[in-house]
């Protein structure tokens, strides 16, 4: 999302609205049973920590489906 700012760098009130939009579509997406499955299987294979599986991300996913 690109985000304008107004008057004194502030976020204009349109900016602030679709944050809680996306927000709101980020969290139904994540509370979903397939999408926590495949965070615990992705954390537990080192998801958000320096290494192969930052770097492979799309192949680890794949893997998850498989």
């Amino acid at each position: 999302m690109i985000h304008t700012t107004g008057p004194g760098g502030t976020l204009d009130s349109g900016d602030r609205d679709l944050g809680r939009t996306d927000a709101a579509v980020f969290q139904a997406l994540v509370a979903s049973p397939e999408a926590r499955e495949r965070l615990a299987h992705l954390t537990g294979r080192g998801l958000q920590t320096p290494g192969p599986l930052e770097r492979d991300l799309g192949r680890a996913v794949a893997e998850f489906h498989r």
